[in-house]
């Protein structure tokens, strides 16, 4: 669970690197959108990385809640905008 958990952070990271990349870049909504939350997921990863999980369930399903929101209407923009 440990080496999963490691890997999806890394690639929480990468993806959160690169969003703000582009973000500052081309000043894409979209890109910062899903930068933040794959930042929250990292976040998340982070909490279950440190086996505080069970006693911030509470928070880690806040956080996740937030992260799956913010690409949710990160899509939306797209749909509305094309």
């Amino acid at each position: 669970m440990f080496a999963i958990t490691f890997v999806n952070l890394i690639f929480c990271v990468v993806i959160l690197v690169v969003g703000l990349m582009t973000y500052y870049k081309k000043k894409n909504v979209v890109a910062l959108l899903i930068a933040l939350a794959f930042g929250l997921f990292g976040v998340s990863h982070v909490i279950t990385l440190f086996g505080r999980a069970g006693t911030l369930e509470g928070l880690e399903i806040a956080i996740r809640f937030l992260a799956y929101l913010l690409v949710t209407i990160g899509v939306f923009y797209l749909f509305k905008k094309n």
